[in-house]
């Protein structure tokens, strides 16, 4: 009898056992799917509500669809284009000619564009050349005229003589036919060519140098004389000059048409001779 005591005492110990180890076993089977749960659901945290798809009820028509997706891609938002305006070369197609044309039609028209163009190359070498030949006749023009005639200095001395606008006689005309008369020949030149010179560079402004000659002094007039006056100081320079250096003297007709023609082609207009003339 006492052993079945100890026995049911030895069961009933097992069976307190064996029932703690399946509560222990199920109370920690229990907190582990919890503490699993807790952190599956801390470690993916939902999006905002403002963020969250949804879908309609009623589908939209694929024309409707399309138009919503190209209203959203083309937005400012989304597309940022900048509008930049530039010059670029514009291209240019040129239509292709009918191939039912002839071909000797065709080179003709060749030759004759071949022609035209070496025409042009031609009459621009030829203006070219042209322009540089008569350069002494319009390269004054883009000289600085006013700055040339403010820093010139007209000489007192050409060729040896005084060409000082005081230092001519009241009247040159009478002057020179006196000293003519007095077989003065030199000196009565003398006075007719200083009272032209004078005339050239104080009436007519042409910038006269000492180191011009007589030559010089009748193409630097071309521009200014008309072609009397022209005329009769070419007669005048070649008496002077055949006196002067050849050391003769003109002819009575020579000297007679000179005193004759001064008056009208190259009386100083301050000599006292217009006025006895009028």
């Amino acid at each position: 009898m006492q052993i079945m005591n100890i026995l049911l005492l030895s069961f009933k110990q097992r069976s307190i056992l064996y029932s703690l180890t399946i509560a222990l076993l199920i109370s920690f089977l229990f907190l582990a799917k919890n503490g699993h749960t807790k952190t599956s659901t801390e470690s993916e945290p939902l999006p905002p509500t403002s963020a969250v798809d949804y879908l309609q009820d009623e589908r939209l028509a694929v024309e409707q669809s399309k138009a919503i997706i190209e209203d959203i891609v083309n937005s400012k938002d989304l597309k940022g284009e900048k509008k930049i305006t530039k010059w670029q070369l514009k291209e240019v197609e040129f239509e292709q000619s009918d191939s039912s044309t002839p071909d000797w039609i065709k080179s003709i028209s060749i030759g004759f564009a071949k022609i035209f163009e070496y025409a042009l190359w031609i009459l621009l070498l030829t203006a070219i050349v042209l322009l540089y030949l008569s350069r002494a006749q319009w390269l004054h023009l883009f000289s600085p005229q006013e700055t040339e005639e403010e820093s010139y200095q007209a000489p007192d001395i050409l060729f040896g003589m005084n060409v000082r606008e005081d230092s001519l006689p009241d009247d040159i005309i009478a002057e020179a036919k006196q000293l003519w008369q007095q077989k003065k020949a030199r000196e009565s030149l003398s006075l007719l060519y200083r009272g032209a010179l004078v005339r050239l560079i104080n009436q007519e402004k042409i910038p006269l140098e000492n180191s011009h000659t007589e030559g010089d002094i009748l193409k630097l007039s071309q521009k200014s004389l008309l072609d009397k006056q022209q005329q009769y100081l070419a007669q005048l320079t070649s008496q002077w000059q055949l006196i002067a250096y050849a050391h003769r003297i003109p002819m009575e007709e020579a000297m007679q048409w000179l005193f004759t023609h001064w008056q009208s082609h190259f009386q100083h207009p301050s000599t006292p001779s217009d006025e006895i003339k009028l």
